[in-house]
């Protein structure tokens, strides 16, 4: 057995150990481990029969009834049953969605989950989970945004390889749009500039916020703030600057305009042949390969500021695990958690779903596959920010470009609007975090 075997095995042991310690510290008398564990999410059932396939495949058992709901009726589903005393005992849910629910959330102690070993574990990310006084859920999958770009089109144009920096994305956008006699444009260089054609926009804009040096939300001793409006010791806001940047894209009267509200959907125009950079999901690649088997595309990370700092960020869309506080069944609840979350299922999981695990020793591991190796490395850059409530706050960063793009608002002023408006929309989560 070679040393690195020898490691991997034991970080293997390390885990199964943690579990059952960890089981038994969360467990109560009220908790009857035997019982079954009922788990609701929005993950496609499938999936779950897949992995329960996979481990009987190793004489194991997946100790839990997994029940799929439609993410637009979950928040309903939920309230009735457990107004009704049915409710379930697991949830497995969007990083925004664990948010919402959060007071119905049983928060795991420390002591129970060490701080250091949940950070040793899981990727930076997974650390949104993490409250004062313990954590509200344990990761599950992640989902970042990535770059698709067509080779094509590149090459046409001349250009020799993808861009890395924001600065060489800027250089080449020029030669990659294509307009007509009339000045229509007919291919875009990047898929930037507007919310309503733009698959993600959201995710996008939160990006380049991040890369910009906004947290978008801080979490302090009284609850989520608002910091969109915070300059900081800059004349700009990172705001300011992220908003002036994504916004010019989508902006006739800029030199760098090269997307139209008259396109179609932004990866369907990709898949189409007539986007040179498309900012999507890892979990799109699928959905690219299987509307044009001919597309010559490759997969790149996303763009980042050449001056870095901390601008290697990109959003990721995490799932995770949480127990629902009034459950009967805490302690067999968390074994299911531990079981679901360790090496060898989460390996299970990643071939399932074909999106970059969550645990550090897997991605150590790489892999061999050209579009995987990138998600992995995307999956450690991912981040996000504390997002109550999806479509409100989608609504409120689609505001603040469109008054931008507009006319109607000046960045200053749209910019400072969306942190008052977030900030509202934040006030019923003060003093609970």
């Amino acid at each position: 057995m070679s040393l690195f075997q020898g490691i991997v095995i034991g970080v293997c042991v390390v885990s199964i150990i943690f579990g059952v310690v960890i089981f038994g510290l969360v467990s109560n008398e009220q908790s009857g481990s035997s019982a079954a564990v009922v788990m609701w999410g929005t993950v496609p059932e499938s999936d779950f029969g897949e992995l329960a396939n996979a481990l009987s495949n190793q004489n194991a058992v997946l100790p839990v009834v997994y029940s799929y709901h439609d993410p637009e009726t979950f928040d309903r589903d939920l309230l009735e049953a457990l107004a009704s005393g049915v409710g379930p005992d697991l949830v497995l849910l969007p990083h925004e969605e664990i948010f919402k629910i959060k007071n119905r959330l049983l928060t795991i102690p420390f002591k129970s989950y060490p701080l250091r070993d949940y950070k040793d574990t899981f990727i930076e990310q997974s650390e949104i989970f993490v409250m004062k006084d313990g954590i509200i859920a344990v990761p599950y999958s992640i989902d970042p945004i990535v770059m698709y770009w067509n080779r094509t089109m590149f090459t046409k144009a001349g250009i020799p390889g993808v861009p890395k920096y924001w600065d060489d994305v800027v250089q080449i956008v020029p030669r990659l749009s294509e307009k007509d006699s009339t000045g229509t444009l007919r291919k875009s260089a990047l898929t930037l500039g507007e919310f309503s054609n733009i698959s993600y926009a959201k995710e996008i804009l939160a990006t380049l916020l991040m890369q910009s040096g906004s947290r978008i939300v801080e979490q302090d001793d009284l609850g989520p703030v608002a910091v969109l409006d915070e300059h900081g010791v800059y004349a700009l806001s990172p705001a300011e600057t992220a908003v002036s940047f994504f916004s010019q894209f989508g902006n006739p009267a800029k030199p760098l305009y090269s997307w139209s509200k008259a396109f179609p959907n932004s990866i369907e125009h990709f898949a189409q042949g007539d986007v040179a950079m498309l900012f999507a999901k890892a979990s799109d690649i699928q959905r690219i390969q299987d509307k044009n088997i001919n597309l010559n595309f490759d997969v790149a990370e996303f763009p980042v500021p050449r001056d870095d700092g901390a601008g290697s960020q990109t959003f990721g869309s995490l799932y995770g695990i949480g127990i629902i506080s009034n459950s009967q069944n805490t302690g067999g609840a968390f074994n299911v958690i531990i079981e679901l979350t360790n090496s060898n299922t989460m390996s299970m999981i990643q071939s399932i779903n074909q999106l970059p695990p969550v645990r550090r020793d897997i991605i150590a591991l790489g892999s061999d596959d050209a579009f995987q190796s990138v998600f992995y490395k995307a999956a450690l850059r991912s981040r996000a920010w504390f997002d109550p409530d999806y479509d409100l706050t989608y609504a409120i960063l689609r505001d603040m470009v469109e008054s931008v793009v507009s006319g109607k608002s000046s960045i200053t002023g749209s910019t400072k609007e969306a942190d008052e408006r977030l900030d509202e929309l934040l006030l019923p989560y003060a003093e609970k975090i």
